[in-house]
């Protein structure tokens, strides 16, 4: 069951979102008032998996909400508007929700809705504007970890969450880029990459052709493969679907390990299906090293368990251990490690 907090805008507005709401049996809702308080206060109480707010004619008032919500008590924050809206970028970055939508007409636009609040839903947030102090940048003369590799990740079901602890933990000494393929429904790559506020780590959807560079972390956009190449940078392919994805984290291993060979770490993480699976016997033979998710902290067992029992898993970690262990030391010219 999605538990799904409705509030601001009138009575009105707020009774027809909750009405299309009621439509989906697995979402349950609680509608609240537009009253700034009252709202942060009851998600405070309710810990609801994500907070729907109607801008209406108090979208100032629907901001500072979103605001003080990822401030006080993080939550995946959806801001909804019943007509046109300019300046959606300046609005998300002021108020740190994952996405506006518009209200949905017709039953097509509100079965999308539904599927996409869904998906939102499952986007693990961290408290934003913090004053904790960015993470320490690698110094000349030191060890660094993955210098000339890469770190391709695959995830579906349970991978925003995953994926955000693995980046949140990274050693501060690694610089090594990573790629992502994480299975998240139509129109919303954008929104998950704003949804991760981490220290010391960049995080952007890949564009075509552009280079590779150190401590960032590339999303593969909706509807487009994402692979690299041996001149360290971005290939985006309209390729034809692979078992059923694209982006498919199949492309994905395959591009990775004819360009990076044994200087490629692949790790499966929490997801429904065999995607990326095709793809690792081709990163072993090309001598990188694959590691899998345990089933303990999956939300779903089951790429990774395709990927254990295929017998090509170097290493299965639970998730709070992978991020330290994506890559070992590599030393600078001239220095031990």
């Amino acid at each position: 069951m999605t538990r799904v907090v409705v509030a601001g805008g009138s009575d009105v507005e707020r009774a027809a979102l909750c009405t299309i709401l009621h439509g989906d049996v697995s979402i349950e809702t609680a509608a609240l008032g537009p009253q700034l308080v009252n709202i942060v206060n009851s998600v405070k109480r309710l810990e609801p998996d994500l907070v729907v707010l109607v801008m209406g004619g108090g979208a100032d008032n629907s901001v500072e909400a979103a605001r003080r919500i990822m401030g006080e008590c993080p939550k995946p924050v959806v801001l909804i508007t019943a007509g046109s809206l300019e300046r959606k970028d300046e609005i998300l970055a002021r108020s740190g929700a994952l996405a506006v939508l518009d209200v949905p007409v017709g039953s097509p636009q509100q079965q999308r809705f539904m599927t996409m609040l869904k998906a939102m839903a499952e986007v693990k947030v961290v408290r934003r504007w913090s004053s904790r102090p960015p993470a320490p940048r690698p110094t000349a003369g030191r060890a660094v970890r993955g210098a000339g590799q890469l770190i391709a990740i695959a995830a579906s079901t349970g991978g925003p969450g995953a994926l955000q602890q693995i980046f949140s933990g990274l050693p501060p000494d690694l610089v090594a880029p990573i790629v992502v393929v994480q299975h998240i429904a139509g129109g919303f790559a954008d929104s998950l990459v704003r949804s991760f506020s981490t220290s010391g780590v960049v995080v952007q959807l890949a564009q075509d052709g552009e280079a590779l560079k150190p401590r960032t972390v590339y999303i593969a956009p909706d509807g487009q493969h994402l692979g690299v190449t041996s001149r360290n940078t971005v290939n985006l392919s309209s390729a034809p679907p692979i078992e059923g994805f694209r982006p498919s984290a199949t492309f994905l291993f395959e591009s990775a390990a004819k360009a990076f060979g044994p200087q490629l770490t692949a790790v499966v993480l929490t997801g429904m299906g065999r995607d990326g699976i095709a793809g690792l016997p081709l990163v072993r033979e090309l001598g990188g090293t694959v590691f899998a998710q345990d089933r303990e902290t999956c939300a779903v067992f089951g790429m990774p368990k395709a990927a254990i029992e295929s017998g090509l898993v170097d290493r299965v970690l639970p998730l709070g251990e992978i991020a330290g262990e994506l890559s070992p030391p590599v030393a600078l010219e001239g220095v031990p490690a």
